[in-house]
């Protein structure tokens, strides 16, 4: 089997508390032997830095050569120079994979840089104006396959960040944009591929989430029903009964409720919805009761993401009612006193509870 990575601080906690169970007799010296040999520490790849390092360096470099003569080579030339860095680079990192897998990596870092350089120039080169963002949609769809080729979980983040840079800056809806829904499921099914990776779930969570506020704000959807929206898909995403990195959605499912949430506290987001709520203050009164009596739910339960949003929504309010008519020294104990408080009580219910809680 496998030995499972770990910090070595988690190691360690590990360690103590199987000598407390063997003290307790619950265990034998020769289980406690076998249980420590089935973990490893993760320890930072010194080499792979480097590597990675080197391979950004060597690939700027090759663009930058490229562009300070851009103008005294012909078009195909620049086409095939493009093209012929990516593929050459990708076999040698294909070549390199058993033996040199680190070289392999800094090769296929390489050719991701060369072919991300290569769609703006050869955009330039043809003169296809186009929409910026787009050349982000190509990049990071077109590492998606290398990626997975070569189980690389560097060029799966790639990926991600590349798609939520051209959400993040894309305005027009077309046919285009659709295809990130169908990209998502592909790249779910990717990271069960690789392990099931805890920060691949995170960036496919992220990825779809953003994907959702894409095509509510390119639809012209109403704030109050975007936010609504996404209180429920918080909600679902804390709920949700999954077996692979269940907690990665919990912990994204509260934060993405928690700011909904707090947006839905405003009076104004109310007002501006619903044209016969003359003054919103009363409802989004109510709803902030119940919203931070669910939070205090949960942080009875332990959860320090509940605990957050609560300080953050009394400050809120502190802000609003006491901000202009307070003296600024005062104002600041006050709010570090709330605070302090708050910790207080979590440290009495952590101490209560014995410690076991879901630090999110």
């Amino acid at each position: 089997m496998e030995k499972r990575k770990i910090s070595k601080n988690k190691l360690n906690f590990l360690e103590e508390e199987l000598e407390f169970m063997k003290k307790e007799n619950l265990i034998t010296q020769e289980q406690k032997i076998d249980i420590i040999d089935n973990y490893d520490i993760v320890r930072l790849n010194f080499v792979r830095i480097i590597f990675t390092i080197g391979a950004i360096l060597v690939g700027l470099g090759i663009i930058s050569f490229i562009a300070s003569n851009w103008n005294s080579i012909s078009k195909m030339t620049k086409v095939f120079i493009i093209i012929g860095s990516y593929i050459g680079f990708n076999i040698l990192s294909y070549k390199l994979e058993d033996k040199y897998p680190k070289t392999s990596k800094s090769f296929l870092y390489i050719g991701i840089l060369i072919y991300g350089a290569g769609i703006f120039l050869i955009g330039q080169i043809f003169n296809y104006g186009g929409d910026f963002p787009k050349a982000f949609l190509f990049w990071g769809v077109g590492i998606i396959p290398v990626g997975l080729l070569f189980k690389d979980k560097l060029a799966f983040i790639f990926s991600h960040i590349f798609l939520l840079i051209y959400l993040s800056k894309s305005y027009n809806l077309d046919y285009l944009s659709y295809c990130i829904i169908l990209i998502i499921p592909i790249l779910y099914y990717i990271n069960k591929h690789l392990g099931n990776s805890k920060v691949g779930t995170f960036f496919n969570n992220l990825l779809s989430l953003s994907t959702v506020l894409y095509f509510l704000n390119n639809y012209n959807i109403d704030v109050f029903y975007t936010t609504v929206i996404f209180l429920i898909i918080g909600l679902f995403m804390y709920y949700i009964k999954i077996d692979v990195n269940k907690e990665i959605f919990k912990i994204q499912g509260l934060i993405v409720f928690g700011i909904s949430g707090l947006v839905l506290t405003s009076p104004y987001i109310w007002e501006e919805s619903f044209n016969f709520i003359k003054s919103g203050v009363t409802i989004s009164l109510i709803f902030s009761l119940l919203y931070v009596l669910y939070l205090f739910y949960e942080t009875n339960k332990g959860n320090l993401i509940s605990l957050i949003f609560i300080c953050i929504t009394i400050l809120r309010y502190y802000f609003d009612t006491f901000y202009d008519f307070m003296p600024k020294s005062m104002f600041f104990i006050t709010s570090g006193a709330i605070l302090l408080l708050f910790g207080h009580y979590f440290e009495r219910v952590r101490n209560k509870r014995g410690g076991e809680f879901i630090e999110k």
